[in-house]
């Protein structure tokens, strides 16, 4: 996994579980459910150059 596709799924963790603490296997199955829709709507994460 690339370096920017782990800042996409931290992002996507952050913005989906906040605060709470889910177990390791409900994290990978929600992102193998949702990588390719959530990561199209998190356009956000690219700095945009001068």
């Amino acid at each position: 996994m690339s370096a920017e596709d782990r800042l996409y799924v931290e992002w996507m963790l952050k913005e989906k579980f906040h605060s709470t603490a889910p177990g390791r296997p409900k994290v990978v199955d929600w992102i193998n459910d949702n990588w390719v829709a959530s990561k199209a709507s998190f356009k956000g994460l690219k700095p945009k150059k001068a």
